[in-house]
């Protein structure tokens, strides 16, 4: 049985990070996820960049492709 994947949302400037957690990577349990994940950065003002400034390695590819 495989474990659990978190998703991690991180302000670049005050590292300040959103987790959610789900059971598996498919797009019926990531969508609710990520709906309310980026529902409170919009609420909360805070900008959601893909990668960090002088960072090209650092991005969400890196992690998708890491969950195999």
């Amino acid at each position: 049985m495989k474990g659990v994947y978190h998703i991690n949302a991180v302000d670049e400037v005050t590292q300040w990070q959103v987790v959610g957690s789900v059971a598996a990577i498919s797009q019926s349990h990531l969508k609710p996820v990520l709906q309310a994940i980026l529902g409170l950065l919009k609420e909360l003002l805070i900008e959601q960049t893909k990668s960090r400034a002088r960072k090209c390695n650092d991005n969400g590819l890196v992690e998708s492709k890491n969950g195999g």
